[in-house]
């Protein structure tokens, strides 16, 4: 399991920009140095998930997710 975590303190769209390096690898919820060859194969995901958290002081959290990508080098430039 990988790990990241966005503070979304905007309304709108915005592009999130993730580079691999960035992710961290968890056991049991705990960070921890992944297993394997350490190569990245995004093409062997089975499932990504969301946890919207909302804050307290505010009300709701909900997510719209446009165009996930997987890209080598550099990201995206639309």
């Amino acid at each position: 399991q990988y790990d990241y975590q966005v503070n979304v303190n905007w309304v709108g769209w915005r592009l999130i920009t993730v580079k691999n390096s960035d992710l961290v690898s968890l056991a049991n919820g705990v960070p921890v140095t992944p297993k394997g060859n350490g190569l990245q194969n995004p093409n062997k995901l089975s499932k990504i998930s969301m946890l919207d958290l909302a804050d307290p002081n505010g009300g709701y959290a909900s997510t719209a997710i446009d165009y996930i990508i997987f890209t080598t080098g550099k990201p995206l430039n639309p």
